[in-house]
């Protein structure tokens, strides 16, 4: 027996959204939260599990897995899985890894599919394909430069137009002092004055 510390009333506790209904096939942007190298089945390869994070356009948070193969006794299955890591690395702005974790909190564009409920297992998402972000790759949240306060933008609007108006004109350049002639002064050469 564990001793909770507190007593808690169902009525007070949230309540379980239940939402694991598959999200409708389309593409999302989403980001890596998790992954790991497990064993096959056969315990004769390997797989990168990976769970993403949608961003948008809808189901923003919503959980969608997918399992690449990396060793497997199936060359055909292994080519397919290394096919699909070129894809995904290639998304995200990277040449290689040697971790599963150089791939957390890459963002990216996933296709997202829906396999048929089969063998009691009910409906669920796949991940088919992947694509870079359209405003570009990134491994981090893209985020909007913030734009100058009006005020600062007005003052350096002014800034602008005074230094044009009163400043000096380079059209005509005027001669040097060093080469025009000057009548002599004195016992002093020119080029000592």
């Amino acid at each position: 027996m564990a001793h909770l510390g507190q007593t808690y009333h169902a009525q007070d506790l949230p309540e379980s959204s239940n939402d694991f209904d598959p999200i409708p096939a389309g593409w999302y942007e989403a980001k890596i939260k998790a992954t790991e190298v497990k064993a096959t089945n056969s315990g004769n390869g390997n797989y990168i599990a990976i769970q993403f994070e949608i961003l948008g356009p809808a189901h923003n948070g919503r959980r969608v897995f997918m399992n690449i193969n990396i060793r497997n006794q199936s060359l055909k299955a292994e080519e397919i899985g290394l096919q699909q890591l070129n894809s995904l690395i290639s998304s995200v702005g990277l040449t290689s890894i040697t971790d599963s974790d150089e791939l957390l909190n890459c963002e990216m564009q996933i296709k997202v599919a829906i396999k048929a409920a089969k063998d009691g297992y009910d409906a669920r998402n796949e991940v088919k394909a992947f694509k870079a972000l359209e405003r570009g790759y990134s491994s981090t949240p893209y985020q909007q430069p913030p734009s100058p306060p009006a005020q600062e933008q007005s003052s350096a609007q002014q800034y602008y137009e005074q230094s044009n108006s009163a400043g000096p004109d380079f059209s005509k350049p005027e001669p040097s002092p060093l080469y025009t002639e000057q009548a002599p002064s004195g016992d002093v050469p020119p080029w000592r004055r």
